[in-house]
Order: C-alpha cells, then structure tokens, then sequence
C-alpha cells in the first residue's frame, strides 16, 4: 500500500507495547515517590534540611526538651540507623514541624 514505509502489523504493536511500557512506568514510578503518604523518616529527613543540620543534630535538638542522655542519643541514632526505629522525643520535635514541612512541598529525597 505504502512502498515508501515497510512496515508491518507487528512492528507496530511492537511500538505501542513500547510505548505503553514505557507510560506504565512512568505513572508508577510518580504514583509511588510522590502519591504515597509520606513516612516519619522522610519527615526526619526534611526537618534536617529545613534547619540545614544533620539527623543527629536534629535527634540532639528534639532530645533538649526531654530527659535524655548523650548516651541515650547515641544509642537511639544508632539504632535508627540500623533499623529506622526514630523514638518518641524525636517523632514529637518532627510532628511539632510538620505543618512547616507540609506547607514547602519538598520532595520525598
């Protein structure tokens, strides 16, 4: 019909399927990083960008209101290091920020 364009029936499915992988990706990957709710560790983690300080420096910052020891900071770090366990003095000085953090509309990383 065309002799300019050979192409065939199969080359073009091949080439919406392509392009439908492609798109199914792309909304995935989207829905994910951005739709999902949003984690106390990426809270954690936007609350020490937002006062430019490291997680430590903020878990030290959310320890001066309770009673916790150095000690207990780094033992607390530790372990929210290993397995993203963030204890309750910290959660409280994350919360306390959250609508300041909502409100910027940074991204989840």
């Amino acid at each position: 019909m065309f002799p300019f364009f050979p192409v065939n029936i199969a080359q073009i499915t091949l080439l919406i399927g392509v392009f439908v992988m492609v798109h199914m990706i792309h909304r995935f990957s989207y829905n994910y990083l951005y739709r999902r709710p949003a984690r106390p560790e990426d809270y954690l983690f936007k609350t020490a960008r937002l006062f430019g300080r490291s997680e430590y420096e903020v878990f030290q910052k959310a320890a001066e209101a309770w009673p916790v020891s150095d000690a207990e900071i780094e033992a607390d770090f530790k372990r929210y290091l290993t397995e993203q366990h963030i204890p309750c003095y910290v959660n409280a000085f994350v919360r306390q920020h959250k609508d300041q953090l909502d409100r910027l509309h940074l991204p989840p990383w």
